[in-house]
């Protein structure tokens, strides 16, 4: 499988984190691949009372009738928060990842580049505030972002996670040992993110694994969206043209799972 480093997840996961505002006299603090704008969301849990306005963990339970103590592979995991949604409401996750970055960062914090951010918006993470709930008041913008605050910051990897391609036969027998029995294999985002015939590889991959152990395929997919931006050199198809890309391809089993609402291809979050 194809490696994200720093600079891609950084890029794709961008976003301005002061939610509740901020002067016009600085630039807004910006997060990326983080718990507080992105990770939170993925698992459905909330952040400061903040209610997740999306929920991957409960996605997948949704759409693929999941039940407690059944057990799944998440491919392209990340940190696993979707991993960490799903354990929580007792589905068993071993993700992979073959990231060199998630690898040296899941035993660490966001501590340093939550500071670097803050730092960047020409704050200083220890003395200065911003606004943050409840109630709109001002906080301390570590305590704010940070999982677990300046306090006690929790460590960026989640639950079960194993540097597997599922390329080879011992990769996929590493993972098999990780998880025993799985009911499916989810690709996470992964799919839309690389070229065609790396996406193929991965394909290749899930399917090899499942032929092997059982289970079936899916594929979660954020897709091109008519009048919308998207960001470049990301692999963009609409919901149908992926299902097509897959069945031509030789995959026409593999399941697609929507990760945002697309009107014009008929589809509105959540899904059932």
């Amino acid at each position: 499988m194809p490696e994200w480093g720093k600079a891609q997840y950084d890029a794709y996961y961008r976003s301005g984190a002061e939610r509740w505002g901020h002067p016009s006299t600085r630039p807004q603090i910006t997060l990326g691949y983080h718990w507080f704008n992105i990770l939170s969301f993925q698992a459905g849990q909330s952040h400061h009372g903040v209610i997740p306005y999306r929920d991957f963990a409960g996605d997948l339970i949704s759409v693929l009738g999941l039940t407690s103590g059944q057990a799944i592979v998440l491919v392209g995991c990340g940190f696993n928060a979707t991993g960490a949604g799903l354990q929580a409401r007792g589905i068993s996750v071993v993700g992979t990842e073959v990231s060199s970055y998630i690898d040296a960062q899941r035993g660490q914090t966001e501590e340093a580049e939550i500071r670097a951010a803050i730092v960047a918006a020409g704050l200083n993470p220890d003395s200065d505030t911003v606004w943050g709930p409840p109630g709109n008041v001002r906080v301390n913008p570590l305590d704010l972002f940070l999982e677990g605050g300046r306090a006690a910051p929790v460590v960026r990897g989640k639950g079960n996670i194993v540097i597997e391609s599922m390329a080879t036969r011992p990769s996929r027998n590493s993972v098999k040992n990780a998880v025993g029995g799985a009911r499916y294999v989810v690709t996470e985002e992964v799919i839309n993110s690389i070229p065609d015939a790396e996406a193929l590889a991965v394909c290749e991959a899930c399917q090899r694994f499942v032929s092997e152990n059982g289970g079936t395929v899916a594929h979660m997919v954020r897709p091109s969206i008519a009048g919308s931006s998207m960001h470049t050199g990301l692999n963009w198809k609409t919901y149908g043209a992926w299902k097509t890309f897959l069945t031509v391809n030789g995959f026409p089993l593999h399941r697609i799972i929507p990760t945002v609402d697309a009107a014009d291809q008929g589809v509105t979050m959540p899904i059932t």
